[in-house]
């Protein structure tokens, strides 16, 4: 959700990218199924972007919640919801509140299902929950990254070991 409001609210970027590549409607056709092709990792490094320790998009480049360092990038319009820059804006901040609204979420969806009045039971609920979808989260990270290109592109994807210790914090 978090990645498509970004692309939403940048959709000129993507359609600036089209028109300076100057292609043509069967071209554009397969832009967009390039694009589709890579939107499981974007989602999935925008979940590291949410976790805090953010992602590479290149060698010597970083996107998180507390700095954004970007090269040239390839003119892909996914890459349009990367934030400028710099410090992200105010709104990004609010990201924060996205893993506590989840696992609230998952919480009341788990209770209202199997509901228990034993704390110690909802508490190990949590637990197992919170720590099988960190080792999940951490495997499919795995497979986002990787080099996505020679030079620069060596370097693409999230570091494993941290989203996997911050989704088991958060």
């Amino acid at each position: 959700f978090v990645y498509l409001l970004a692309l939403t609210l940048r959709f000129g970027s993507v359609l600036d990218m089209v028109q300076a590549l100057g292609l043509s409607g069967g071209e554009t056709a397969q832009y967009l199924l390039l694009n589709l092709a890579f939107a499981p990792n974007a989602v999935l490094l925008t979940s590291a972007f949410l976790l805090g320790p953010g992602f590479a998009l290149g060698v010597g480049t970083v996107v998180s919640p507390a700095v954004v360092v970007l090269g040239p990038l390839p003119l892909l319009g996914l890459l349009a919801a990367v934030p400028d820059p710099g410090n992200p804006s105010d709104w990004w901040a609010a990201h924060m509140l996205v893993p506590v609204v989840v696992a609230a979420v998952a919480a009341w969806r788990q209770q209202s299902e199997t509901p228990t009045l034993r704390w110690d039971e909802g508490a190990l609920r949590g637990l197992g929950g919170g720590l099988g979808a960190a080792a999940g989260l951490s495997v499919l990270m795995a497979f986002a990254g990787g080099a996505a290109g020679p030079g620069r592109l060596r370097e693409f994807g999230a570091p494993v070991a941290e989203v996997g210790l911050n989704a088991v914090v958060w």
